[in-house]
């Protein structure tokens, strides 16, 4: 399956069969999907593109354990990991609401795309490496959480506060120093959001 009938299984889900790749291809093929994801929209539509989210990204299809397996070259695991952020601009700045999934609630009607937004950090291993001691990916994880919350959207923010409540435990210093450093800043921030913040140094994030 070449990467234009992947794409095609991933957000139109014309088939149940399952898509197996080694982890080479799957790295390269979710590498692609973050760097041209300003073409996702209008070819799919706001729900294919969640269910689509969930699903390249997410644990039913497992892709994203096997593009970070260790067999998988460093740079190409750190480039995926780099790409996320292009996914994030690309996608889920540009047209999540105002929306709170801690919150289900929000000034704006949420958009499909809230959804596989606010979850991302729950879906399949993202933070496994920082749980795993591998220091290259944990690097990583943390610098992207970091610019992610510098995007001028409450819903990248708030998407970036969940990922760095999950990693509160185990990487207590270094997760609090984002967040503080993300309350105390002059950017634009809702108070809903400097409440959550607050809320996920202390152990309380949903």
């Amino acid at each position: 399956m070449n990467y234009s009938e992947w794409l095609k299984c991933v957000f139109e889900r014309q088939d149940d069969k399952e898509c197996l790749f080694d982890s080479l291809t799957i790295n390269n093929y979710l590498l692609r999907l973050c760097q041209e994801s300003q073409n996702l929209y209008p070819k799919y539509s706001f729900e294919q593109l969640d269910k689509g989210t969930w699903f390249a990204f997410g644990v039913v299809s497992g892709y994203w354990h096997d593009a970070i397996d260790k067999n998988v070259p460093d740079e190409k695991r750190v480039n995926l990991y780099q790409s996320l952020f292009t996914y994030y601009e690309n996608v889920f700045q540009k047209y999540c609401t105002h929306f709170y999934g801690h919150q289900d609630w929000g000034p704006e009607k949420p958009n499909p795309l809230n959804s596989s937004c606010y979850m991302f950090w729950d879906m399949d291993t993202k933070e496994c490496p920082a749980y795993k001691g591998d220091v290259l990916l944990t690097n990583e994880i943390f610098n992207l959480l970091e610019r992610i919350l510098d995007i001028e959207s409450p819903a990248c923010q708030e998407s970036a506060l969940h990922g760095l409540g999950h990693l509160i435990d185990d990487h207590k210093e270094r997760a609090t120093s984002i967040i503080e450093r993300y309350l105390k800043n002059e950017k634009p921030k809702t108070k809903d959001l400097e409440k959550y913040a607050k809320e996920c140094v202390i152990g309380l994030m949903q």
